[in-house]
């Protein structure tokens, strides 16, 4: 039936993309061509799409249509086949200024003629298409001489990133560290993303202006004398007081608040113990550390040594009362937190402290308590 569709063979689009280059003629165009004889349902968006490849079937009637009067179409006068310099002129702009077709397409705020498309470009090229429009031509070749040449740029041998890693080790600044507080005289385009692409062999090649400014910066590095590196055995001892007293970084600045050093924050201090951070100013470390030793016996808690839990233990075996019967017993309210779970947890060493209302509730009640019936 004339109704049927078929399928649009790669043959046939071919066919209608030529005729369409040679003749310059789109889907209105075309039907303003011959505006009596246009059949039915065909309209410039289904000619356009047709011919873009976006519709993959269409009525023989349309395809028929379009092929007679593209047959009886002449060639554009405005077209000119594509000279071999004027394909060579492209890559040598290309190669000059380091910009793709894509970017110089989409991104060039130049504007551009009616018709031009990445895709058009990419034919010349590629001589897919054997007639170019000058004025299409004339766009690309001004638009890339508005870029400046590219940038010189250097292959990453193995020499030139031993150099790297032997400069990040000397100085123990990372890509991130090296560039932080260097955004004023950073040179564009260059990111801690950049350089760790180059040590990770993501890169083969570098802009000589990226990788000079970047040993320069480390070999005129110094480090900051109010600066301290937060070492191992410092972290360590972060760490123990934190447990020891069972005291936050946060809950301790807060005592303190008025006395907390500018800048110094309790995100920054788990931050040193985390191991996030390489370096910190004397100063904070030194106020942290006295605060913390200003906690004499836990402070607030108490540490459970095997001792203490020994004679918790004994004391239960003393008097044969189970925690909940000591619980039961004891003057109420209970301090907050006191439950039968939790001093099982002591007992078994899943806590390092406790707190000292706690324990001496516990204690206190199992002490008045006379011995077990034999």
């Amino acid at each position: 039936m004339a109704t049927d569709r078929i399928t649009i063979t790669n043959e046939i689009r071919a066919k209608l993309k030529a005729e369409k280059e040679r003749t310059g003629l789109h889907g209105r165009a075309l039907l303003a061509k011959s505006p009596t004889s246009v059949p039915k349902g065909l309209s410039s968006r289904v000619i356009d799409r047709l011919i873009s490849g976006e519709t993959t079937t269409a009525l023989p009637a349309h395809i028929d249509w379009l092929l007679e009067l593209f047959a009886t179409s002449p060639d554009d006068a405005r077209r000119i086949p594509p000279k071999r310099e004027m394909i060579e002129q492209i890559k040598s702009e290309r190669t000059r200024t380091g910009v793709s077709l894509a970017r110089l397409i989409h991104q060039t705020k130049r504007p551009q003629p009616d018709g031009l498309t990445l895709h058009i470009v990419e034919s010349w090229l590629s001589m897919d298409i054997k007639t170019v429009r000058p004025e299409h031509f004339g766009w690309v070749i001004a638009a890339y001489l508005a870029y400046p040449n590219r940038a010189p740029e250097i292959d990453l041998t193995h020499a030139h990133l031993t150099r790297l890693r032997e400069a990040i080790e000397r100085t123990g600044q990372g890509p991130r560290a090296i560039l932080r507080g260097k955004n004023a005289n950073r040179p564009a385009g260059l990111s801690s993303t950049v350089i760790f692409a180059w040590l990770a062999g993501r890169t083969q090649s570098a802009k000589k202006g990226h990788w000079e400014w970047l040993m320069a910066r480390y070999a005129s590095w110094r480090p900051d004398p109010t600066r301290i590196e937060i070492t191992p055995d410092i972290r360590l001892k972060l760490a123990d007081e934190k447990k020891r007293t069972g005291i936050t970084p946060a809950r301790l600045l807060t005592r303190h608040k008025h006395d907390v050093p500018d800048g110094l924050t309790s995100s920054m201090v788990d931050a040193w113990v985390r191991g996030q951070t390489e370096f910190a100013i004397d100063g904070h470390i030194e106020f942290v550390l006295n605060r913390y030793d200003e906690l004499s016996g836990g402070g607030h808690r108490l540490p459970l040594t095997v001792e203490r839990i020994g004679e918790l233990q004994r004391e239960l075996d003393r008097t044969g009362r189970g925690v909940a019967d000591v619980l039961r017993l004891a003057p109420k309210p209970l301090p907050k937190g006191l439950n039968n779970s939790l001093i099982s947890q002591w007992l078994r060493g899943k806590v390092a402290t406790a707190k000292h209302q706690q324990w001496d509730c516990i204690m206190n009640v199992l002490n008045r308590l006379p011995d077990k019936r034999v």
